[in-house]
């Protein structure tokens, strides 16, 4: 007797509702865990994405043109690694990834107010090409970054609460110039920021760069910073780019090479969501394995009968699988529906998060999902499920006819 796989896939089909509400059970556990692997994985794919762009628009951009060798150095001694107005090529700014090009400056002395004197890391940008892409970096109090006046600074969170100066009032900043000597200047402190970085918040400054020049008695810049019109550019623009600045005698610096936090913190989030998807693989494995084992052991008489009559042990083991493969998409198309609408719904109201350790504020999260993902995740269900039904189906496949015939009186 010839049983062609459409007709196994008929009576697989027919067999997994015999016992429906083991079915609807085992139906309920997959959808569950394609449903917690998406959420899972949406929230933490949400949280890599809002820290990279966070930290991009914020603090680092997402390329940073400077001298060879300032990025290990220049920190210490900026003063050496400055470079005039003219020194980055025409063919950065021309490239078709590049949405903005913007000089810094960067520099360290002490502010003062009163009493108080703190010492600072200071950065200065140009805010006429830099406001509208300093989204991830939040203003707490005072006026907005935005052009105007070249006399005023913004401080970060903790150097604000330090210093303790009211919002508005002046303050001076001192430091050494190149000859030995002391410069200062009078700014207006105009507010306070915060960015995703604590450690940064607590020292930094921000301020016009017109305003640093003066103080620096300089005209130069340190680094020139680059936002692109999409971060997934980063590489492809990179590569077009280091030819032309290593002849220039500079180098080019990407984002994820400046955010050490955000790759260790990525490393790990990655690792907790392989973690949990263990997890779920695992109780949809033992779900799927439990119900296809029950239903061998009922119909026991069944499979003997069915094998008398000609039926292979080959075609008994494909049933089965069939079976704990019909469970899995089946589930898996269940859990991806009802995934999209609680993803959506999560969204809508949000998550709110505390700041977690080395970040200076809390979040509202989102649930962040594409096509690859919850492809992904109805795979490895499905896959899980068909795994699941692999011993109980050789099981069956090798019953002996005799002993099972016995089964049933």
């Amino acid at each position: 007797m010839n049983f062609p796989l459409a007709l196994d896939a008929m009576i697989a089909w027919r067999n997994i509702w015999r016992q429906r509400r083991r079915t609807f059970a085992v139906l309920l556990a997959i959808a569950a865990g394609v449903i917690a692997m998406m959420m899972t994985g949406g929230f933490v794919e949400w949280m890599i994405w809002a820290l990279r762009e966070s930290t991009i628009h914020s603090q680092v951009s997402h390329l940073q043109v400077a001298k060879q060798g300032f990025q290990i150095e220049g920190r210490a001694d900026p003063r050496a690694f400055l470079l005039p107005e003219d020194a980055i090529p025409a063919a950065v700014s021309n490239d078709r990834s590049v949405k903005v090009l913007s000089p810094r400056l960067v520099l360290s002395g002490l502010i003062s107010h009163g009493e108080e004197t703190i010492p600072f890391i200071g950065e200065a940008l140009n805010i006429d090409k830099e406001a509208d892409q300093l989204f991830g970096m939040v203003i707490e109090a005072g006026e907005a970054m935005t052009p105007g006046d070249e006399e005023r600074v913004w401080l970060g969170r903790g150097l604000a609460k330090a210093l303790d100066a009211p919002i508005g009032e002046p303050v001076v900043l001192v430091l050494q110039s190149a000859g030995g000597g002391v410069r200062a200047v009078e700014a207006r402190f105009a507010g306070v920021f915060s960015t995703i970085s604590k450690a940064y918040d607590d020292n930094a400054i921000r301020m016009p760069i017109g305003l640093a020049r003066e103080l620096m008695g300089e005209s130069a810049n340190s680094y020139w910073v680059a936002y692109l019109n999409d971060t997934d550019d980063t590489d492809a623009a990179i590569d077009r780019l280091t030819p032309t600045l290593n002849n220039a005698g500079l180098e080019v610096t990407p984002w994820y090479r400046l955010a050490d936090y955000y790759t260790k913190t990525e490393t790990l989030l990655r690792k907790q969501l392989s973690v949990v998807s263990i997890i779920v693989l695992m109780v949809v494995l033992l779900s799927v394995s439990n119900t296809v084992a029950m239903s061998v052991m009922e119909r026991t008489s069944e499979i003997g009968t069915s094998m008398a009559i000609g039926r292979t042990r080959r075609q008994v083991l494909i049933g089965f699988l069939l079976e704990g493969a019909m469970l899995g998409v089946v589930g898996s198309v269940i859990g991806v529906l009802a995934g999209i609408v609680l993803a959506l719904i999560v969204s809508s109201i949000g998550i709110p998060m505390p700041p977690p350790p080395g970040m200076s504020r809390g979040y509202v999260g989102e649930i962040r999902l594409d096509g690859l993902q919850m492809l992904n995740a109805a795979v490895l269900v499905t896959l899980v499920g068909l795994a699941g039904a692999v011993f109980p189906a050789i099981k069956a496949a090798r019953s002996n006819i005799v002993d099972a015939l016995r089964q049933g009186r």
